[in-house]
Parts: structure tokens; C-alpha cells; sequence
């Protein structure tokens, strides 16, 4: 139960992992869309944001130390691959909100929130929020834990599935409002994955998971 080779223990404490991050996203709500008490909230989410990372990350650090001990290039390695995945999420995050303007795709809730209620301080909030901290927070859920409990035989049929439900996840975890932006999202996903899987540095993915996440803000 308290190895990453135990089924049901990999299972539980992902299912943990889930709660933890979806009662992040309901203090982030509500202090950023819906509480009255903006500052009880923020308070709130600082403390569980701040619980949550030291869990995700000494469990992961205590994983990574005892059953996979890997070695890590340096950022320099990896540095064509990061710029081609950054162009490739810019270039379909610009899609996206082409389309939005256009009116080919419906706005979010989120961005429809922000429309209505437009303020310097909901945009800087939200890009330390959403784009910073849910970013980490994602960044275990989707990549280090999930490639830490499944899909971990170096096979290709195990490589492709890993890739195509970790996107799947992360389109979940987005909650995209129509199918178009689920592909999309999902497609996102899938990519930031990828690029975890050949680098295996939890900094890459929260990276350009926080480019993607900013870009989201930023661009309708």
C-alpha cells in the first residue's frame, strides 16, 4: 500500500491527491468569482494551497528518492523541445481565442465572469491563482504522480495511453464548456505530457502549464 508497485494503495492515494486539489478549486472560487468575504477566502485558499503543495511535494520528493532515483538533465538539454511545446500551446491558445472572438466558440464561465467584472486586481489575482498556483498544483496531479502510478512500463502501447488519458485528465480538471475546447484542451494536455515524459523535471511541466494557464487569462 505505500509503494508506487501497490494497485490499490497508487489508486488511493490519487483519489487523495483529487480531493485536495478540487477543495482548492472551491476556495478559489470563491474568492475569486463568488465569495462574499473575498479576503476570509483568499486567506483560506493561501492556507490550503500552501498544505497541499507541502503534501504533493514531500510525498513526491520521498517517492522519487526511494523507488525511482532518476538523473535529471539540466534545463539547456531540453530547451528546443520547451520552446516547440511553448509555440505549440501559444499557437493553439490564439486559435482558440480567435474563435471566441469570432464567435465560433462560447466563452467560458470564468471569462464571461471576467468580462462582466473587469478590474486590475481580478486580472492580477487571477494570474497568481490560476495561472501560478493551480499550475503546481496540476502539474502533480496530471504528470508526477499520475506517471509515477500508471502507464510506467517503458513500452510505446503504455506510452500512448499515459499521454491520452493524462490530456484527458487535464481537459477534466479545465472543465471545458463544449467539445471543441475539450480536443483542444485535451490536445494541451497531451503535449505538456509528452514533454514531461522525455525531460522528467516536475519546473517544465508547472512551467508551461503556467503558460498556458496565463495565456487562458490574457487572451479573450
Amino acid at each position: 500500500m505505500n509503494t508506487p508497485n501497490s494497485k490499490i494503495g497508487n489508486l488511493t492515494r490519487y483519489f487523495i491527491y483529487l480531493i485536495t486539489y478540487f477543495i482548492y478549486l472551491f476556495f478559489q472560487s470563491q474568492a475569486i468569482e463568488h465569495g462574499t468575504n473575498q479576503i476570509v477566502w483568499l486567506i483560506g485558499l493561501v492556507l490550503v494551497f500552501g498544505l497541499s503543495c507541502y503534501f504533493y511535494l514531500r510525498q513526491f520528493v520521498l517517492e522519487e528518492r526511494r523507488f525511482f532515483k532518476r538523473e535529471y538533465d539540466p534545463w539547456s538539454v531540453h530547451l528546443k523541445l520547451l520552446v516547440l511545446a511553448m509555440a505549440i500551446i501559444a499557437l493553439i491558445r490564439l486559435y482558440i481565442s480567435f474563435q471566441q472572438y469570432s464567435g465560433h466558440l462560447a466563452l467560458t464561465t470564468p471569462q464571461s465572469f471576467y468580462l462582466a467584472n473587469a478590474k486590475p486586481a481580478l486580472f492580477w489575482s487571477s494570474i497568481i491563482i490560476k495561472g501560478i498556483l493551480m499550475s503546481i498544483l496540476q502539474a502533480f496531479i496530471i504528470n508526477g504522480f499520475f506517471f509515477n502510478y500508471f502507464f510506467k512500463r517503458n513500452t510505446l502501447v503504455d506510452t500512448i495511453l499515459g499521454l491520452v488519458i493524462s490530456g484527458l485528465i487535464f481537459s477534466v480538471l479545465n472543465f471545458s464548456q463544449s467539445f471543441a475546447l475539450f480536443m483542444f484542451q485535451w490536445l494541451i494536455g497531451i503535449i505538456i505530457s509528452f514533454v514531461y515524459l522525455r525531460t522528467y523535471r516536475m519546473s517544465i511541466s508547472v512551467y508551461l502549464l503556467a503558460v498556458n494557464a496565463i495565456m487562458t487569462i490574457i487572451l479573450f
